[in-house]
């Protein structure tokens, strides 16, 4: 039995997949159930550097092609030099595919967001409305003060969403699809495009180079997580809600996005926002219920039953390669 063993085991670290594979899924189990702290993170560290460097560059006084200039430029600055340290330590490497692991652990900090949003509910449930106002603002761009307890679950329930597909789903895909560096170009460009927001007015023309590459990496994620999620829960009606959405202003990815989820749910998503004192009113998805907090609950059920599915899912792809890369028939 053990020389029988030996002998799989031998023919399994003959397959070329077997080892970055099983590396890959241990590190997306270790990002679920044993993530970085945030203070540990090398996130808030860009943010900061992200903010400076927008604050010397950014002039109100240029012209708007001024202003794309210096954003290009800057998310040049910030990129380059980057990427090029972690091409070269992963080269130096005596082990590149555990330093591709260690960058996909730290490219993958969706859970420190999960236990945000948990918080959030929480401060709803205790009726602690500042609290969970405050909790939020930090999540997003979008202004917090004015909402009510059914605004707030709704914005809880749309950052839990959008984390997800970004923070999870296209980090993975792009790894899958061209490794750790494409991976960590994602990352990068997805903390720059939240600092240098385009939703923001002075802030528009500046972003246009970081909001281009970002919607480049992000729309194939939204549209193939809104299809998993329709899947998962309900399909007929996340077709009907996104048919439905023309006027919602948001792009077609995103608005089929939002719309799985608001099938999922059986509650309307998006609609009116306010940015910087300046109101943007926009049409809702899905039926005409409101959001509560028993949603934002069953939201934060529903994204870790994603996240259950999307590793089943990656297992068997795991073990569909591992099969079709086996040296010899079993």
């Amino acid at each position: 039995m053990q020389q029988l063993a030996a002998q799989y085991w031998q023919l399994l670290t003959q397959i070329p997949a077997f080892e970055p594979g099983l590396l890959f899924l241990l590190v997306v189990l270790l990002a679920q159930y044993a993530a970085l702290p945030q203070q540990y993170q090398m996130w808030p560290l860009l943010r900061l550097l992200a903010q400076r460097i927008e604050q010397k560059v950014n002039k109100s006084t240029d012209s708007q092609s001024q202003q794309r200039l210096a954003g290009a430029l800057a998310l040049t600055v910030v990129l380059l030099p980057v990427l090029l340290l972690s091409w070269t330590l992963r080269q130096l490497s005596e082990w590149p595919v555990g330093f591709d692991a260690v960058l996909l652990y730290l490219c993958l900090d969706y859970r420190n967001y999960q236990l945000q949003v948990q918080s959030a509910a929480s401060s709803l449930q205790r009726q602690q409305y500042q609290l969970a106002k405050d909790q939020l603002q930090a999540l997003l761009r979008r202004e917090c003060g004015q909402l009510s307890a059914t605004g707030l679950a709704k914005a809880g329930i749309e950052v839990l969403a959008q984390r997800q597909v970004r923070h999870v789903v296209a980090v993975l895909l792009w790894y899958l699809l061209g490794g750790s560096m494409l991976a960590l170009s994602y990352r990068l460009l997805l903390e720059l495009q939240q600092v240098w927001s385009g939703k923001l007015p002075g802030q528009r023309a500046f972003s246009g180079a970081v909001s281009i590459g970002g919607r480049f990496f992000t729309v194939p994620a939204l549209w193939l997580q809104g299809a998993l999620v329709g899947l998962l829960y309900r399909f007929r009606p996340t077709v009907r809600y996104f048919n439905t959405s023309q006027d919602a202003g948001l792009a077609a990815a995103d608005r089929w996005y939002l719309s799985a989820w608001s099938a999922a749910l059986q509650r309307n998503l998006a609609g009116p926002v306010i940015y910087q004192g300046t109101k943007l009113r926009r049409e809702r998805i899905g039926p005409a219920e409101n959001p509560q907090l028993a949603d934002l609950q069953l939201a934060l059920q529903l994204s870790r039953q994603i996240q259950r599915t999307l590793f089943l899912l990656l297992c068997c792809g795991f073990a569909l390669t591992i099969l079709y890369q086996w040296p010899q028939p079993l």
